[in-house]
């Protein structure tokens, strides 16, 4: 028993050890978690730290003659001869131990290469056939589009080819193998060059007088032409200068990318200027079509700002390359190249849905031609035959210019959000460095708390600049988007649709207004009094504009009259164009646009035709002369409008004898229509055929007639008739 109970004794001090050793253990384990914890917070606030201001650091000193030597010994390093040989050597080795991969390799470049002038005789055949007016295929186009790229394709292959087997030879050598610096660098530089070089020489090709550019998208010809005449130079003089940059900036030497690198960067940049000075002249440049087909717009009017802005930036990255911010302009030199790039293939895929679309429209346009021709020849068959026809079973066709008007405001909006997108994700690595600008306070604003201040440095300013952009985009193409994508498929008016687009417009610009206010601290709190003031103050120096504005909301939310309805405004009678925002623009019969405040519609009268019902009355007066068969008369005018395929039987048309006048007897014949588009020719085609029916009839319709009562004539007169009645 005593035994039992020693042995839970020391059964229990061992617990109570290991229950210490465990505390300890866990004591460990959290301070250890602890020390990671903050080590990783630590890494990420430097990481943040870096993000934030290694873009606004130096990354060398400024050019100067001290860079000479570096730049020499990196030139040596690039024309030794046992660097180059080592690379004939690796190469030579590659082939005897994957001889098939080289095979294969010259097999294939052999054909393409050979077949050059057949690829080229093909696409200009394809061309010739896609530019003709009755091409429905767009596999043509699909066809062109491999073929450029054949074409493009075979200076990049055999740069891309040449740096993955040197790369794979380089990945299976030791360390300290003779050469491999140099070859590793050759073999990323080739790789580098091989993807700048492709999408220039596919532009190019793109733009042959019997390429896709002309032949199937129909650029302006001159402008295509100039387009590739520029990529022409442009890929002889830069191509050797981006395969420097790209082996120097491969090598771990980081003396030789801030010399001889920078030196060849810097003579780059004026190329590019000249290249974009170029090709984005306004006059002659690829928007020259553009700006011609839409004088007045914004992009018209800022025309010289963004040619400078385009011409100067590449001038500009190479300054900061010269004074020492290296890094900073091959980062913004590569994200403008990306950016310019992405534009360039939104534009290409742009095109090629919009050929899509132009030969859809084009087998349509024709479907429906056919399908008329067939119906013609139908009531021909059927006139013959003495069978009856009747145009209200005829189907309704497409209208093809609102389908093309939607499907075009549809693809620019898609490319609009796809170039945002892409946008973002080519400069979000630069985002980071914006927050570096706080430094830079330009005002301070009270914030939300009495005492609260608020710095606006250069971010705000910055950051407030992408708000305004995406709001005028945003502001142009959602309400489009938003109409095409989901309006148009519920049942909803053309007018409700209308009204939510522009409120939807609204609501856009005042979120864009106030993320942008925000932004530069206009909160509020800080302007509340200065915004009552101003609505004072224009309230009753523009009072006349808000209740506009005002009017203009009423407008599209009560809809007493909406876009596409007939109205009689101050005797004028037209059909609503527009309802802005101040104003309502109505087309009168005569095509001109009254501009009406929105004021006057809501407090004044006017004769909405189609609010709620567009069926109409017409009233035709018919005088027929006195002994008249009115009853037969009546009669036919009945059979006249029945006959008619414009007037309706439902609301019987009403033929009535209404009035005995001073030269006739007055028939008044009251029609309705179901709608106001064939309102005048109904009219007159009714005056026609009652006038031929009473013709035929022999009822005669009445004209005025007068007696005449002589009372006394002239002496003279009366003895010259006297002679004449003597004789």
């Amino acid at each position: 028993m005593q035994n039992t109970l020693d042995l839970l004794g020391e059964a229990e001090s061992i617990l109570e050890e290991m229950k210490l050793d465990v505390d300890a253990y866990l004591f460990d384990l959290y301070q250890v978690a602890d020390v990671k914890q903050q080590t990783l917070t630590l890494t990420m606030s430097y990481r943040r730290m870096i993000d934030q201001h290694v873009l606004w650091i130096r990354s060398s000193d400024q050019l100067s003659r001290s860079d000479g030597e570096s730049a020499m010994e990196a030139f040596r390093w690039l024309v030794d001869y046992r660097n180059w040989r080592t690379v004939g050597e690796t190469l030579v080795g590659d082939v005897r131990g994957h001889s098939w991969w080289y095979v294969l390799f010259l097999c294939g470049m052999a054909v393409l290469i050979g077949n050059q002038a057949h690829l080229r005789r093909t696409l200009g055949d394809l061309g010739t056939r896609a530019e003709k007016k009755n091409c429905f295929e767009y596999s043509i186009t699909v066809r062109a589009v491999l073929l450029t790229v054949l074409i493009s394709i075979p200076v990049p292959l055999v740069m891309l080819f040449t740096a993955w087997r040197l790369a794979a030879s380089v990945n299976s050598w030791s360390v300290t193998n003779v050469g491999a610096d140099f070859t590793g660098s050759l073999a990323g530089g080739l790789m580098l060059t091989a993807a700048v070089f492709f999408p220039m020489e596919f532009l190019r090709q793109f733009c042959r007088l019997d390429g896709l550019g002309i032949k199937h998208f129909a650029w302006d010809k001159p402008v295509a032409r100039t387009l590739a005449t520029n990529l022409r130079w442009l890929l002889d003089l830069s191509t050797p200068l981006i395969a420097l940059i790209a082996i120097i900036s491969m090598h771990t030497e980081p003396r030789w990318e801030s010399s001889l690198g920078r030196a060849a960067f810097i003579l780059l940049m004026p190329l590019l200027s000249i290249f974009y000075a170029r090709i984005f002249r306004p006059s002659t440049g690829v928007f020259s079509q553009y700006l011609k087909q839409h004088p007045g717009g914004w992009l018209d009017r800022l025309r010289w700002f963004w040619y400078s802005g385009l011409v100067l930036a590449p001038l500009s990255l190479a300054v900061l390359s010269f004074v020492g911010y290296h890094y900073t302009a091959m980062r913004f030199a590569r994200h403008i190249s990306d950016s310019l790039w992405s534009a360039v293939v939104l534009v290409v895929l742009y095109f090629l849905a919009k050929r899509w679309l132009v030969l859809n429209r084009r087998k349509l346009k024709n479907a429906q031609a056919r399908q008329r021709l067939e119906d013609a020849a139908k009531r021909e068959v059927g006139r013959d035959a003495g069978l009856p026809t009747s145009p209200l079973l005829e189907k309704p066709e497409i209208n093809l210019a609102d389908m093309n008007d939607q499907t075009k405001r549809l693809l620019t909006s898609l490319v609009v959000a796809a170039g945002l997108l892409i946008g973002y994700m080519i400069w979000s690595d630069i985002l980071p460095a914006v927050s570096f600008l706080d430094n830079f306070t330009l005002w301070s604003v009270t914030g939300s708390q009495p005492d609260e201040t608020v710095r606006i440095t250069l971010s705000n300013l910055v950051l407030v600049m992408p708000i305004v952009v995406l709001l005028f985009v945003a502001g142009r193409n959602v309400p489009g988007l938003l109409e095409i994508a989901l309006l148009q498929h519920l049942p909803l008016t053309g007018a409700a649709r209308y009204a939510i687009t522009t409120l939807t417009r609204y609501f856009i610009i005042a979120i864009g207004v106030v993320a942008a206010c925000y932004t530069l601290g206009l909160q509020w709190s800080s302007i509340q009094w200065l915004v009552a003031a101003l609505g004072v103050g224009l309230g009753f120096g523009l009072q006349e504009i808000f209740a506009n504005f005002v009017s203009g909301v009423i407008l599209l939310f009560e809809q007493p009259i909406r876009v596409g309805d007939m109205i009689t405004v101050d005797g004028t009678t037209g059909t609503v164009l527009k309802i802005r925002m101040r104003a309502t623009t109505i087309l009168n019969w005569d095509r001109q646009e009254l501009i009406v405040p929105n004021k006057d519609l809501i407090t004044g009268k006017l004769l909405n035709w189609t609010l709620t019902d567009s069926t109409n009355r017409i009233v035709v007066n018919v005088g027929v002369a006195y002994g008249s068969d009115t009853q037969e008369a009546c009669e036919l005018i009945r059979k006249v409008c029945a006959e008619h395929k414009n007037i309706l039987r439902e609301p019987a048309t009403a033929v009535t004898f209404e009035g005995f006048g001073d030269n006739s007897l007055n028939l008044v014949v009251r029609a309705y229509l179901d709608s106001l588009e064939h309102r005048l020719q109904t009219i007159h085609e009714l005056h026609q055929q009652i006038y031929l029916a009473f013709n035929a009839a022999g009822i005669e319709i009445a004209f005025p007639q007068r007696d005449l009562h002589i009372r006394s004539l002239p002496d003279s007169l009366q003895s010259w008739l006297s002679r004449k009645a003597g004789k």
